[in-house]
């Protein structure tokens, strides 16, 4: 990213399943790594909406590095809020089923300003 002139703090994105594994690596002395080391003094944040479904055998878990802040969240509206009095799980009791949708999008404003590997 240095090269691609992206400048700021970077951290990076996993999962569960990343940060399992990472936790288990070993130096050549049989000690365990510490996250600081592996990750090079870098934030480091987890999320199961992070796939861990990726390559061929659906066997590889996604590991992002950013510029957060080069990406960009929009939000084409207010949340809508629909109440379903009438659903059949709730009805009978006195209830209701509340929906709520938020239309959004996101996109890299400096696309360079991530990277990203398949672990």
């Amino acid at each position: 990213m240095e090269l691609d002139d992206v400048t700021g703090t970077a951290a990076f994105l996993t999962n569960p399943t990343v940060m399992k594994a990472v936790r288990k690596m070993k130096d050549a002395d049989g000690h365990v790594m510490p996250l600081a080391e592996l990750f090079h003094n870098g934030r480091v944040e987890t999320s199961t909406q992070v796939t861990a479904a990726l390559g061929a055998n659906k066997d590889k878990s996604a590991l992002i590095y950013g510029q957060w802040g080069e990406l960009y969240l929009g939000y084409w509206s207010a949340v809508d809020i629909l109440i379903n009095p009438y659903h059949p799980d709730v009805a009978s009791n006195g209830g209701a089923l509340l929906h709520a949708f938020l239309d959004a999008d996101i996109a890299a404003r400096h696309p360079k300003a991530f990277a990203y590997a398949e672990i």
